[in-house]
């Protein structure tokens, strides 16, 4: 026999503003408080709510959601594990950026546990506006916290910026435009909430500081090239 819960039923006339906020209570299993940090996620899913413009085909600019999500898939992690993959297997250890492709595999691995481990960890509800028809997905991209998008986009924004130092200016800014678009891109279609993004920009730039600490030099990466290819 079901038990009746002692939550007070909410009418069928609230904001859809309020009906996101009872998504985001599932994040510490309760009913949210008037504290100063809950006051934060009540604001952080309301900005979320009104830049969610390309939620659906029937939202604000709808007709850009094809866009947005063709920006999403550029920043998906498959993609991104394929190129240094395929041009290893390619050119092997005679290719020129040898190096750089080992430790974009290498940084793009650690980008992937450590944003699959904290969204197991953390497990917030994504948006209630999100649609769940993203390209190839798996258990925790059903929680919202961090944006693993936006980490990696950041991550290769800095990591291509302090290593190709051969591109111009105006190659970087393409990169840093690249990088801000797939970030906006998990706001207009309702993936994540703001503070997911945020907090997922600051994780890109640990990661690639990590990555720094942690640089495959030339000689073992060619080494390990040469092992698999």
């Amino acid at each position: 026999m079901k038990r009746r819960s002692d939550a007070p039923k909410q009418s069928s006339g609230n904001s859809t503003i309020s009906t996101a906020n009872s998504v985001v209570r599932g994040v510490d299993g309760g009913q949210r408080g008037d504290s100063w940090f809950n006051q934060l996620l009540d604001l952080d899913v309301q900005v979320t709510h009104r830049l969610s413009v390309c939620s659906g085909k029937d939202t604000k600019y709808g007709l850009l959601r094809h866009l947005a999500k063709f920006i999403e898939i550029t920043g998906h992690g498959i993609p991104w594990l394929l190129i240094p993959i395929c041009s290893m297997y390619t050119y092997g250890a005679e290719h020129s950026n040898t190096e750089l492709l080992v430790n974009l595999l290498y940084g793009l691995v650690i980008d992937l546990i450590l944003t699959a481990g904290i969204k197991a960890i953390v497990r917030r509800p994504r948006p209630a506006v999100n649609k769940m028809d993203m390209f190839v997905t798996v258990s925790v991209d059903h929680y919202s916290f961090p944006s693993g998008h936006s980490s990696r986009a950041a991550m290769l924004f800095l990591l291509f910026l302090l290593e190709l130092t051969f591109l111009s200016w105006q190659g970087h800014l393409l990169i840093f435009m690249w990088s801000v678009s797939v970030c906006m891109s998990r706001l207009i279609l309702g993936r994540h909430h703001v503070s997911d993004v945020c907090c997922g920009i600051v994780l890109g730039f640990a990661e690639c500081a990590i990555l720094q600490t942690l640089w495959i030099t030339s000689n073992k990466c060619n080494a390990i090239v040469q092992y698999f290819v």
